[in-house]
């Protein structure tokens, strides 16, 4: 190939040579220069033609421009699993899908002709709870899941209708996002109907990886059950649930009869037979010009409103040589029908220095950015006192304490 490559090349510059004296000898107007073909490139002694591209290997790619080489290394980032896997043609290794289900709970949703011989059809929902881990992820893809379902007599290990498969394909390709669940709705099982009473049955389902499950990227798809990989993923409910009593589909999942969930930090809801009840929480006017809301309420509340009017420090007390400053510093608030309460963590930073006269543009000597200890940071501001901060302030310039008279700021 090597051979081919350079036999290619030299005839491409003769033919070109050709063109350009052709030209040069018939059109007096033309320059030679201008026929010059840009120089190929020599790479490991195999040549490369002006602006091809070639890949080395699966993380370098490498480009010709006029007889200079020039490569390019993909970086990868760390794949953060205990056994990540390099799929072909891949420069960078990656982590599986690594997916591990909880438990499985099937509801019915509607049914008829479940007690008679004959063909019966329940339709289900199957709500499948995930393990949410640092080892664990997401996936996406086709063919992901396999959900079987049966009637199991009570009592017994029988498994009456049988079938393997009952989600439809997009049922069974639908993507799962970690920290989410994934909720089959709308499934639909056809069977032959048992001689039982609704009472004397269940209707059980089965998770499983779907057998020819696809991923979009390639990447292996582990499937396994929580706590350990025996644990089956069987999930049963009576015959008789969904006969009378319906449960309710909300986007937070599903509630069975006289279930009570908060929609949002305003809405609670109650499940009555198949009919989500529920009741928004009317909020007061919260009596501020610029109300927040805070996590998880409902209501808009006013923030903490405080304003300083004043800082005052005194000396109180200090050693012979002056190295040692105990400070008394009293705060001011500017009181208001608008003044509120504070309590909190790290409310305040007081910072200190030494000046050696009265203007506040000076010099600093010894500045501090936090002279409060952390109980000082948290103290609470009670509308109508006045809080003081007690600090030992050790000064470090031997200048300062020196000088005939120095300033606390």
């Amino acid at each position: 190939m090597m051979m081919n490559r350079s036999w290619y090349l030299v005839c491409l510059v003769f033919v070109s040579l050709v063109i350009v004296v052709h030209h040069a000898s018939s059109q007096e107007s033309i320059s030679i220069s201008s026929g010059i073909q840009l120089l190929p490139c020599i790479y490991h002694g195999v040549p490369f033609v002006h602006s091809e591209v070639w890949r080395v290997d699966e993380c370098t790619t490498c480009t010709c421009d006029n007889s200079t080489t020039t490569c390019v290394v993909e970086s990868c980032q760390p794949a953060h699993c205990t056994e990540h896997v390099k799929p072909p043609g891949e420069c960078c290794s990656v982590c599986p899908y690594d997916v591990t289900v909880r438990k499985v709970e099937p509801t019915i949703q509607t049914k008829r002709n479940v007690t008679t011989n004959g063909d019966a059809t329940i339709v289900l929902a199957a709500d499948v709870t995930f393990k949410d881990a640092k080892d664990t992820s997401g996936v996406r893809g086709e063919s992901l899941w396999e959900l079987s379902a049966w009637i199991a007599p009570v009592n017994t290990t029988h498994r009456i209708g049988f079938t393997e498969q009952v989600l439809n394909v997009d049922q069974a390709s639908q993507w799962y996002v970690k920290g989410n669940r994934i909720i089959f709705l709308d499934v639909v099982y056809t069977f032959v109907a048992p001689s039982l009473n609704c009472d004397e049955a269940n209707v059980c389902v089965e998770l499983k990886r779907g057998r020819n499950a696809v991923t979009t990227d390639g990447r292996p798809f582990n499937f396994g059950s929580d706590p350990d990989s025996s644990t089956s993923l069987i999930g049963c409910t009576s015959l008789c649930a969904g006969r009378d009593i319906f449960p309710c589909v909300d986007t937070e999942g599903i509630h069975l009869h006289e279930d009570v969930w908060q929609r949002d930090p305003c809405t609670h809801c109650t499940c009555n037979n198949g009919t989500a009840a529920c009741s928004t929480k009317e909020c007061p006017d919260p009596g501020c010009n610029r109300p927040v809301r805070l996590k998880g309420e409902c209501c808009l509340s006013c923030p903490y409103h405080v304003r300083v009017r004043r800082v005052s420090p005194f000396v109180m007390a200090q050693d012979q040589i002056g190295d040692q400053v105990h400070l008394r510093v009293l705060i001011t608030f500017h009181e208001s029908q608008h003044t509120t309460n504070v309590t909190g963590i790290n409310l305040w930073k007081l910072s200190a220095w030494v000046a050696l006269d009265q203007t506040k543009t000076g010099k600093r000597y010894d500045y501090r950015e936090q002279i409060l200890d952390a109980t000082q940071r948290s103290q609470q501001y009670v509308k109508g006192e006045t809080p003081a901060f007690a600090v030992d302030l050790g000064i470090a310039d031997t200048a300062v304490v020196c000088g005939t008279a120095f300033y606390m700021c």
